[in-house]
């Protein structure tokens, strides 16, 4: 697609209900899904065939539906242009033909189709149907509850703003920006046109950080998402401003490139102003949602739609605008001075996803050492006494030296870029580092699989390892010489495997992608023994795309969501009966200025919290009584019983006892 194509994606629900419709009447050019679009695009159908459903239901109870939501009841008029204004889609055709990324067809091609068309087409026409048809038996046991439907359907809008934001952003993603040399490195030669782009290119490495992290962090909350991303935004808009400004008026400018340098501050100003309406937008929506207001908060909903597409649009335009002009006026990347890294100076913790309050049962007094703990009342006490006063904290985090300046006083010896491909089977050793992946590691033609081998005192930073059934992972340091990894993106799909042990990450990414996944549950999983993780978010844990395994770890500065559990037909969600055993453990772990959600809270034993934020969210439900015995200190806000006290549970009971001392967690030795 080319770059400066406009992203519509106002249009994006059409598409899939549209897609709903006979195949036989879709045109015979339709282009490729890949395996991630057509996984956004089966959640959309979702969402969108339920919110439908919801609408009917409601208007049985006596409500009165907007008459906007009739203008996006699509899935029967899939080729019908709708009203834009009133948040509704354009036709499907002329909007993905406009915005499908042209993908390989390996591999999901049928050359017995008469009309060429992709099998991932054929399965979303069959998938959303089939959608329809539950969504239509899932909401007929709520037709006489007018408040469960309206709050059903907000938990589907939810999921459409979500999606609707990470197809945005992945576009802006899959730029990959932050390993092009020109954003990567400082500009050459130095002069008066480089102090006009330098600013820019800040700016723009920004608007890619406030997408990638929102990426991460839509999930927990889309509220807090938005509004850091306008805070961001504007706080660079204002940084770029005062130094454009400068680099304008210096006296050597020549004409041609001084109104160059407006032109470029003219689309930063554009991307900036797209996050305030971005947040605005959705802050209406929610307040006309509160107020029934359906028709005006449908207008907000389409804006919203609208501003994403704009961000990513225009974000688009900047990033062409400034390769041609660094192109135009000569300049290039100075390979032997990286930049810094843009970080997040505004981000707050992401609370946990929001339920319905449920009550928990929470015993108070902690038993002396070695006791049996007692059974947990039904209700909790009015008045729990506070946390033990003044507990000894755990030991001081090991601080991490930076990486060793090679000879020529580059900041890694070996830099691995996506032209060496790997030929088998690679370690990384410290002999051989520091090493920096500048894009993606990626296998030579004709390898198959290949294993990572990181052993002690090994130290790699940046770039994307791509984890898989042909690209695995096994990282192994030691007490003494942990091995050090800084600011890779982890992607593990379906087929992959993540081990690592006495190894300490800082400001990594782990995340489970593509589409395949494991009947079973747990696609990815993640083994982390004796390790110190800094920095980061950990997505959803949800059942069908993450398994996981934490032993004798720190997590420093980390923010996680929930962590879900599989429900089987016919029965009531149990917590207890997941969390704990197979790919549900967290053990012996110390938290240090985290965000911890109550199932993680829940899932981890014998476990240390110093400075830790306990956020609200899910209520405990199981049928088997649960002790939960931590450690806990200085905590930011509500100690976890407070917390649980706002959501109590109707079963089994939860009873939380604090540990008069840290319990016994792996830690590496001060640095010297």
């Amino acid at each position: 697609m080319n770059a400066r194509t406009t992203l519509n994606w106002i249009g994006l629900s059409a598409l899939i209900l549209a897609l709903g419709a006979d195949p036989a009447a879709q045109p015979a050019s339709a282009p490729d899904l890949t395996p991630r679009q057509q996984d956004l695009l089966l959640q959309l159908s979702d969402a969108e065939a339920n919110i439908q459903a919801i609408n009917k239901a409601l208007k049985i109870t006596g409500y009165s539906v907007g008459v906007a939501y009739d203008k996006i009841d699509s899935n029967l008029k899939g080729n019908e242009l709708m009203n834009r204004q009133g948040g509704g889609p354009v036709r499907w055709d002329e909007f993905y033909g406009k915005t499908a990324n042209d993908y390989p067809r390996t591999g999901f091609w049928d050359d017995r189709m008469d009309d060429h068309r992709p099998q991932q087409f054929k399965f979303v026409y069959k998938a959303n149907n089939d959608q329809i048809a539950q969504a239509k038996d899932q909401i007929a046991s709520l037709l006489q509850n007018q408040q469960a439907l309206l709050d059903r359907r907000r938990v589907h809008e939810e999921d459409q703003s979500r999606l609707w934001a990470t197809l945005a952003w992945e576009q802006i993603k899959d730029r990959e920006i932050e390993f092009r040399p020109l954003y990567r490195f400082a500009l050459k030669p130095a002069g008066p046109d480089a102090a006009v782009l330098a600013p820019v290119i800040l700016f723009l490495r920004t608007a890619a950080s406030v997408a990638n992290d929102g990426l991460d962090s839509i999930q927990a909350d889309q509220s807090a998402t938005f509004q850091s991303g306008s805070r961001r935004m504007d706080a660079a808009y204002t940084a770029l401003e005062q130094s454009l400004a400068d680099a304008l008026d210096g006296s050597d400018l020549k004409p041609d490139q001084a109104r160059e340098g407006q032109a470029l501050k003219a689309l930063c100003k554009e991307l900036a102003e797209q996050t305030k309406v971005v947040a605005d937008d959705y802050a209406n929506a929610l307040d006309r949602d509160k107020a029934k207001e359906d028709n005006s908060k449908l207008e907000f909903r389409g804006q919203l739609q609208t501003s994403l597409s704009s961000y990513a649009t225009e974000f688009g335009n900047l990033d062409d605008r400034i390769t041609g002009t660094a192109a135009a006026w000569g300049i290039s990347a100075d390979k032997a001075t990286l930049v810094p890294q843009v970080t997040n100076p505004v981000a707050g913790p992401a609370p946990g996803v929001g339920r319905e309050a449920e009550p928990v049962a929470v015993a108070q007094s902690p038993p002396p050492a070695g006791a049996t703990l007692p059974r947990a009342s039904s209700i909790f006490d009015d008045n729990p006494p506070p946390l033990p006063p003044s507990p000894p904290s755990p030991p001081a985090l090991p601080s991490i030296a930076p990486s060793a300046p090679s000879a020529d006083g580059a900041s890694a010896r070996r830099v691995l870029s996506s032209t060496e491909k790997l030929t088998g089977d690679t370690s990384f050793d410290s002999a051989g580092g520091p090493y920096e992946i500048q894009d993606k590691l990626a296998l030579a033609p004709g390898v198959k699989k290949c294993v990572l081998h990181v052993g002690p005192g090994a130290q790699i930073h940046g770039g994307i390892i791509p984890l898989g059934s042909s690209m695995r992972i096994e990282i192994a340091g030691t007490p003494a010489q942990p091995a050090i990894l800084r600011q890779i993106d982890f992607q593990q799909g379906f087929g992959g495997n993540f081990k690592a042990q006495y190894a300490i990450f800082e400001n990594c990414k782990f995340h489970k992608t593509g589409a395949w996944y494991a009947r079973a549950g747990f696609t990815s999983k993640w083994t982390f023994d004796k390790c110190l993780i800094r920095g980061t978010t950990f997505p959803t844990i949800t059942h069908v795309d993450y398994g996981i395994n934490f032993t004798d770890c720190t997590f420093s500065g980390v923010t996680f969501a929930e962590i879900s559990v599989g429900t089987p037909k016919n029965a009531a969600l149990d917590y207890m009966s997941a969390l704990r055993k197979n790919w549900r453990i967290i053990d012996h772990c110390r938290f240090d200025d985290c965000s911890v959600p109550p199932t993680v809270f829940w899932c981890a034993t014998a476990s240390d919290y110093t400075k830790c934020r306990f956020t609200g969210g899910r209520a405990f439900e199981s049928d088997t009584a649960t002790d939960v015995v931590a450690f806990v200190a200085d905590t930011d806000g509500d100690a976890p019983d407070k917390s649980a006290q706002a959501t109590p549970a109707t079963r089994a009971a939860l009873h939380i006892t604090y540990a008069a001392d840290p319990f016994a967690v792996f830690a590496f030795p001060q640095a010297k």
